[in-house]
């Protein structure tokens, strides 16, 4: 029997194989590719593209990475040496102890133990009324939200869970590094870094967290964990001595969107959402002000990923989901700042 071929396009040094809609390139993961809409995308594997199975169904593919498919992908912050880099790091990351956490805990009234999460810092100011949350990713470094250094912070405290602890490790702030492209009107790209002066001193309360590396969209039932020393009391406005900690869950962007139309704010693919349950008030499970720049995390196996910062919500507990800065976005301006590479 004769194998019928699909129709062959020859331009610029590419091969284009038409089946049907589907156009495959003969190009590879990691490889640069020509995007159908004009552009230069990155050949991923689907699970790694936001939006993955969709622009599989639309936008051309690549040569297979054994079973697995791999599609055109337009370009994040985002690149396969940046990525294997962050995942050589994580490995260097000892396995860390898992807390004692309902499946649900709502109303923000979880206390976190000492070392429960050795990777939070407090970002520090002149005023103590300002506070924001940081993330120890290597020795010297910390990322948080750029919107934290809207005002100057002075230095971090780490290994503990208390704001008030005398005990506690505080290291001095060298620089800030603030994203360039951050505009505090538009709320996108909203990620810094925090160098400090010293290396951190490791130990069992004191550790850095992985970068969570994938940019698939998470389902609705996947347990994400808010972490901070923001607002408890909404009516009272106080805020906690005690670290919190709260479970939430992601929240698709098209359903995220429908409920900042009337902020005028526009939820992009360099963004998450999330929102945890009810409570007996009618508060939902959520960060609040004082957790800005703060850490949320899904644990893998025996080890916790940062998947995103606190940035922004429409006020605290109300359940239109909070919007987080997605870390997989930002391995590459990571990358280059921390480990210069």
């Amino acid at each position: 029997m004769g194998s019928i071929l699909a129709p062959l396009i020859l331009t610029a040094g590419l091969v284009f194989v038409v089946a049907g809609s589907i156009e495959r390139i003969h190009k590879f993961e990691g490889d640069d590719c020509p995007l159908k809409a004009g552009g230069t995308g990155i050949c991923r594997k689907t699970i790694e593209c936001i939006n993955g199975l969709t622009i599989l169904k639309k936008e051309r593919h690549c040569e297979f990475d054994g079973s697995s498919p791999v599609v055109c992908c337009p370009k994040a912050e985002f690149t396969v040496q940046a990525g294997r880099l962050t995942k050589e790091k994580c490995g260097e990351v000892p396995p860390q102890r898992k807390p004692t956490l309902a499946d649900h805990v709502v109303g923000r009234t979880s206390k976190a133990n000492v070392g429960d999460f050795p990777f939070i810092g407090l970002l520090m100011y002149d005023s103590a009324e300002l506070r924001c949350g940081a993330s120890l990713i290597s020795s010297k470094f910390l990322l948080t939200a750029t919107h934290c250094f809207r005002f100057k912070p002075v230095a971090v405290r780490m290994g503990t869970n208390l704001v008030t602890d005398p005990d506690a490790d505080t290291y001095t702030i060298e620089k800030t590094h603030r994203h360039s492209d951050y505009n505090r009107y538009v709320k996108q790209d909203d990620i810094g870094l925090v160098e400090l002066r010293e290396e951190v001193r490791m130990n069992a309360n004191v550790e850095p967290i992985c970068l969570h590396t994938a940019l698939v969209d998470l389902p609705p039932s996947t347990n994400l964990t808010v972490i901070g020393w923001g607002i408890k009391n909404i009516d009272r406005q106080e805020q906690s001595d005690d670290l919190l900690c709260g479970t939430v869950h992601p929240v698709q962007r098209s359903t995220c969107q429908a409920q900042y139309e009337g902020n005028k704010i526009k939820i992009s693919e360099k963004q998450l959402c999330a929102v945890g349950e009810k409570d007996s008030k009618g508060e939902h499970t959520d960060a609040c002000s004082g957790d800005s720049g703060g850490p949320l995390v899904i644990r893998q196996d025996d080890k916790y990923y940062l998947i995103g910062l606190v940035s922004l919500g429409a006020g605290c507990g109300s359940g239109v989901p909070g919007v987080y800065t997605r870390v997989a976005h930002y391995l590459q301006w990571i990358s280059e700042r921390v480990w210069n590479e």
